[in-house]
């Protein structure tokens, strides 16, 4: 098994050791959960000016569509 181990890091590159050893990814070289959200966190943070726009939207369409059925009401 020592053997397997020593192959296996010989295989990959650092960096996929390390995501291995960490637990991100298994012996599949697949993402694992704790590495999705891990991945997740990253993105987020990455990502968190774009995400605040695009709430801004979704409240901005909310509204509308609220407004919207409000009127509809007020017709009926």
């Amino acid at each position: 098994m020592k053997k397997l181990k020593g192959l296996f890091k010989k295989l990959v590159d650092p960096k996929i050791h390390t995501l291995y050893e960490a637990g991100l990814i298994d012996d599949c070289l697949e993402i694992t959960e704790e590495g999705k959200q891990e991945l997740l966190e990253l993105l987020f943070m990455e990502n968190k000016d774009e995400m605040v726009a695009r709430a801004k939207e979704v409240i901005k369409e909310n509204k509308k569509r609220k407004k919207d059925e409000d009127d509809n009401l007020e017709e009926v």
